[in-house]
C-alpha cells in the first residue's frame, strides 16, 4: 500500500510538467497567429511646388513586401492643399469626386519589389509648416478593406510624406500697382520716378511670366474739372525677371482731376491704379509744407504770372495757359491770412473784360472745386476774391484772401 502511494506521487509531478509544456506549446501558436506579418512600403512624395497655384505633385509607392501585393491605398492631402485630380500610372483605379482631401486608389496591383507613380493635381496654400505632412495608409486588399493585419507597413526613414511649398513662381492671378502715379503731376511726368505694376500669383507672390503689361488712361468721372486728355509714353513694357513691369516715360496731354491709369495682362483681371490729378505748371516751391491749394483759371488762353504769399510778395513764377488748373503752395510758417495774386497780361484777354474771369478753388488735390466770390467789404472770411482790376500795364490783376495756416488743411 505504500508502495503503491508512493509510486504515484511520484507520477503526480511529471504529469503537472507535461501540462505545463503543453500548456506553453498553445500560447506561442496563439502568440504567432496573432503577431500581423510584415509587409514594408515606401511613400516618397515630390518636392517642392509652387505657392498658391495649381500645381501637380507626384507620389511613388514601392513594395517591399517579400510575397503580398499592394492593393489599394488612402491618401490625404497635407494641410493647406486641395486634391483636384490624380492619374495613376498603370493599373489602378481613382474612387474620388473631386475636389477633396482624402484621395481613394483601388486595383493598384504593385507586386513584390515594384513601385507605381500616382500624379495628384492640387491648388496650392501661399505656406506650409514643416510638420505638415501627407497622411497615407496602404492594404493588400483591392477594396482597402480587412483586418489590421491586411495593412502593409510605412517604412518612415525611406519616406517623404512633406511637400515643401515654395515662394514664387505660381500662375499669374493679378496685378498690382508697387508704384503709383503721384497724386498731383505735371503734364510731364506721372512717376517720380517710375510707375510699376507687378504680376503676382493668389499669394501676393511676383510670378515670372513672358508678355507685356499695357496701361491705359481712364478718364475723370467728373470732366467740369477738366479731362479729356491721351496718354503718351513707352507702352506695353515686358514684365521682367522679378515680375515687374515699369513705366518711366508716360504723359497726359491735358489737365483734368481724377485720372486713372488701368493696367492689363493677357487672362488677368485688369488692376487701376489710385486717382491722380494732372496740372498744366505749378509754382515753383515756395514752402516745403507739402499742402497745396488748387487754382483753375477758366474760359481764357495765354499766360500767368502767379505771386503767393503774406501780401502781394515777387512772383514765383510764369504759368501756362489760362483754362488750366494751377497750384498754389502757401509760403511755409505763414499764419493768419494771407493773398495770392494771380496776373493775366494783356494779350491773353483778347476783349474779355477782367470781371468775367471765373476762378474757382478746391481745399485739396481731390476735392471738388468752389467758385471765389467777392469778398465783404467789413471782415472778409477767406477764401474769396478782394479785388479784379487792371495793372498800369492793362493786365489782369485778380487778388485772393486765403487762410495763412498752410498746415491746418488751407481755407479754415
Amino acid at each position: 500500500m505504500n508502495a503503491r502511494r508512493n509510486s504515484f506521487a511520484l507520477a503526480a509531478p511529471s504529469i503537472g510538467v507535461a501540462a505545463l509544456v503543453l500548456a506553453t506549446l498553445v500560447a506561442l501558436i496563439g502568440s504567432a497567429q496573432a503577431a500581423p506579418s510584415t509587409k514594408p512600403y515606401v511613400a516618397t512624395f515630390e518636392t517642392p511646388v509652387a505657392a498658391g497655384t495649381s500645381d501637380t505633385v507626384d507620389l511613388e509607392l514601392e513594395n517591399r513586401a517579400s510575397q503580398q501585393v499592394i492593393g489599394s491605398a488612402n491618401v490625404t492631402a497635407q494641410a493647406g492643399f486641395s486634391i483636384t485630380g490624380a492619374y495613376i500610372d498603370g493599373a489602378g483605379d481613382v474612387k474620388e469626386a473631386f475636389p477633396t482631401t482624402l484621395l481613394e486608389l483601388r486595383n493598384l496591383d504593385i507586386a513584390p519589389g515594384t513601385s507605381r507613380t500616382i500624379t495628384i493635381d492640387v491648388t496650392t496654400p501661399c505656406s506650409t509648416d514643416a510638420a505638415d505632412k501627407w497622411g497615407i495608409r496602404a492594404k493588400q486588399s483591392n477594396d482597402f478593406k480587412g483586418p489590421p493585419g491586411n495593412d502593409f507597413s510605412l517604412v518612415e526613414a525611406d519616406s517623404n510624406l512633406h511637400t515643401a511649398v515654395g515662394g514664387a513662381g505660381g500662375t499669374p492671378a493679378e496685378l498690382v500697382f508697387t508704384e503709383q502715379p503721384g497724386d498731383a503731376v505735371k503734364q510731364q511726368t506721372l512717376g517720380s520716378p517710375e510707375v510699376k505694376v507687378a504680376v503676382v500669383d493668389t499669394c501676393g507672390n511676383p510670378t515670372n511670366p513672358s508678355g507685356n503689361v499695357t496701361v491705359t488712361l481712364v478718364q475723370p468721372q467728373d470732366t467740369t474739372y477738366g479731362g479729356g486728355g491721351d496718354l503718351a509714353g513707352t507702352n506695353p513694357q515686358p514684365v521682367s525677371a522679378s515680375g515687374v513691369a515699369s513705366f518711366n516715360d508716360l504723359t497726359v496731354s491735358e489737365s483734368g482731376f481724377g485720372y486713372v491709369l488701368r493696367a492689363s495682362y493677357p487672362g488677368v483681371l485688369a488692376a487701376d491704379s489710385d486717382a491722380f490729378d494732372v496740372y498744366d505748371a505749378f509754382c515753383p516751391p515756395c514752402t516745403a509744407s507739402g499742402v497745396d491749394t488748387h487754382v483753375d483759371v477758366e474760359a481764357l488762353g495765354g499766360t500767368a504770372g502767379l505771386s503767393v504769399g503774406a501780401a502781394n510778395t515777387a512772383e514765383c513764377g510764369t504759368l501756362t495757359p489760362l483754362g488750366s488748373t494751377f497750384a498754389i503752395v502757401p509760403l511755409s510758417g505763414t499764419t493768419g491770412t494771407y493773398t495770392a495774386v494771380l496776373t493775366i497780361d494783356k494779350p491773353a484777354l483778347q476783349g474779355v473784360g477782367v470781371s468775367n474771369i471765373v476762378v474757382c478753388v478746391s481745399e485739396t488735390s481731390d476735392g471738388p472745386l468752389q467758385r471765389l466770390q467777392t469778398c465783404a467789404k467789413k471782415n472778409p472770411t477767406p477764401k474769396c476774391i478782394v479785388s479784379q482790376t487792371s495793372s498800369h500795364a492793362g493786365d489782369a490783376v485778380i487778388t485772393m484772401l486765403f487762410d495763412g495756416d498752410p498746415f491746418g488743411g488751407g481755407f479754415g
